[in-house]
C-alpha cells in the first residue's frame, strides 16, 4: 500500500495544486498548470481541468463560495484506504501499476484530472 501513496499526489499535494492554480489566476488570465509526481513506478500528472479553472474564475464573484474544497475533496476521496481495498477486489490479478492507474482515473472528474503512466 505504501508504494501506491508514493506514486500519486497526496491530499496536501492536490490541495496545494488547487491553491497555486488559484494564485496563478490572480497573476494572469486563466491558465492550466500541470503538476507531476515522479516515482520509481511511473509518472502521475495532475491538476485542474479547463472546467475546474473556469469554476475558480466564476466563483471569485461569490465571496462566500469555496470551490477549492469541493474540487479537493472530490479528487482525494478515491485515494482513501477503503477505496483502495475496493479497487483491489474489483480488479482481476492487478499489477501495482494497474491499481495506481485505476485510482488516478477514479480521481479524475470534470474539474480535476489525474493520470498515471507507468515506467516500462
Amino acid at each position: 500500500m505504501r508504494k501506491i501513496g508514493l506514486a500519486l499526489p497526496s491530499p496536501a499535494d492536490i490541495s496545494l495544486s488547487v491553491m497555486l492554480s488559484e494564485l496563478s489566476l490572480e497573476l494572469e488570465d486563466a491558465v492550466n498548470i500541470d503538476f507531476v509526481v515522479v516515482s520509481p513506478l511511473g509518472v502521475a500528472t495532475y491538476g485542474l481541468t479547463d472546467e475546474g479553472v473556469s469554476s475558480l474564475v466564476r466563483m471569485k464573484a461569490y465571496p462566500f463560495s469555496n470551490p477549492q474544497s469541493e474540487i479537493v475533496i472530490d479528487a482525494i476521496m478515491p485515494l482513501g484506504m477503503p477505496n483502495i481495498i475496493r479497487t483491489l477486489a474489483k480488479l482481476s490479478s492487478p499489477t501495482i501499476a494497474d491499481v495506481i492507474g485505476n485510482l488516478a482515473a477514479q480521481s479524475s472528474n470534470h474539474q480535476y484530472r489525474m493520470d498515471f503512466q507507468p515506467f516500462p
